[in-house]
């Protein structure tokens, strides 16, 4: 019973739930190799079954140990930080604003260059 049982698949969770609150209600109610296996759920040294999750639930005051481990972490350099952002933003400008660069003109008439597109605009030499 107990390979059928593991074997259901999560799509019907709801409906062992609701066999295992009938079977608390009345123990009678439920089939007998049901009856077995929700017997065999209760550990008489701990009071029986712990209904809800086996973890303990997150939030801002119970962070999980991924972000517990991180509060640790040394801070990014704030230099190195500043450097990435004022690159991320010329790559952007460049996929927006790039096609103005493009010589399109058959006559060659010069086209403005907008400073954004300039490193030296970001602090680039």
């Amino acid at each position: 019973m107990k390979e059928a049982i593991n074997s259901m698949g999560v799509n019907n969770l709801a409906y062992v739930d609701a066999l295992y609150a009938r079977y608390l209600r009345d123990k009678n109610s439920v089939p007998e190799a049901w009856c077995d296996y929700f017997a065999g759920l209760h550990n008489e040294a701990d009071g029986g079954v712990k209904s809800g999750p086996s973890f303990r639930a997150r939030s801002l005051f119970n962070p999980g140990p991924l972000q517990a481990a991180s509060r640790g972490a040394p801070p990014v350099d704030q230099l190195q930080a500043s450097v990435r952002d004022r690159l991320n933003q010329l790559i952007r400008n460049y996929r927006v604003r790039g096609h103005m660069l493009a010589a399109l003109d058959p006559l060659g008439t010069p086209r403005p260059s907008p400073p954004e597109l300039e490193p030296g605009y970001y602090g680039f030499r």
